[in-house]
């Protein structure tokens, strides 16, 4: 919605399920959706030479990340990341909501899981397709760029009646304006079931000692992560 900011679309038949949105070009070919054997010149073709900030949306970045920011060093240097990111107990069941309906609507396995068998069995099987470790991945951007070339945005924040607060925060990052947002909901998936009590705790317990680790980083607690609070 700012004036200053455009983001890329695609209309690559890897990004059919982004609905264009994710370009995925310096991804590892172990992401389906990868885009990179298109080249370089086919990536930039996406970005207009214009007087608008442009970026692109590629969640597929936090994967694989020693290929993908060996890729992005070869070609990125002032580049500013923007990292969104939610408590990890409710994006693991998000995830796992997604892929059961992905599967149902268009018979789409994304991942390597077993759909037979329960969440948990299938994060302590096959933990890729349901967790991230942010620490993991923000200190690897760090080390490849610097601190200064991210920012982070609590997801729940953005869910608050405070969200412009957050807005402004990534326009300062950017070195734009600040420009009201008319707050909306995108790609919300309604859920089959509730998250159990047995799978929250389950959860509280694995992501534990990463989200303190975060929590360190950040150089402060996410209160809206009430799960992990005191």
């Amino acid at each position: 919605q700012h004036p200053k900011i455009q983001i890329a679309r695609t209309e690559h038949i890897n990004a059919r399920i982004s609905l264009g949105k994710e370009i995925n070009f310096f991804s590892s070919e172990d992401n389906p959706a990868s885009t990179y054997k298109e080249g370089i010149d086919w990536y930039k073709s996406h970005f207009l030479d214009d007087d608008g900030l442009w970026g692109e949306a590629s969640p597929g970045y936090s994967d694989y990340t020693n290929v993908t920011l060996s890729r992005m060093g070869e070609h990125l240097s002032q580049t500013k990341f923007i990292f969104s990111i939610r408590n990890p107990i409710h994006r693991a069941f998000s995830a796992y909501n997604m892929y059961m309906q992905l599967l149902e609507e268009d018979g789409i396995k994304w991942g390597n899981w077993d759909h037979k068998k329960s969440l948990i069995y299938n994060v302590k099987n096959h933990p890729y397709a349901f967790r991230i470790n942010y620490i993991e991945v923000l200190k690897s951007y760090e080390k490849q760029f610097s601190r200064n070339q991210i920012h982070v945005v609590i997801f729940e924040k953005l869910k608050t009646t405070n969200y412009q607060t957050e807005y402004d925060e990534i326009f300062k990052f950017l070195n734009v304006g600040n420009c009201f947002i008319k707050n909306q909901d995108h790609h919300s998936r309604p859920y089959n079931r509730k998250i159990t009590q047995e799978e929250i705790y389950f959860f509280k317990d694995l992501f534990k000692e990463e989200v303190n680790e975060l929590f360190n980083w950040l150089g402060y607690e996410i209160k809206e992560w009430k799960e992990f609070g005191e």
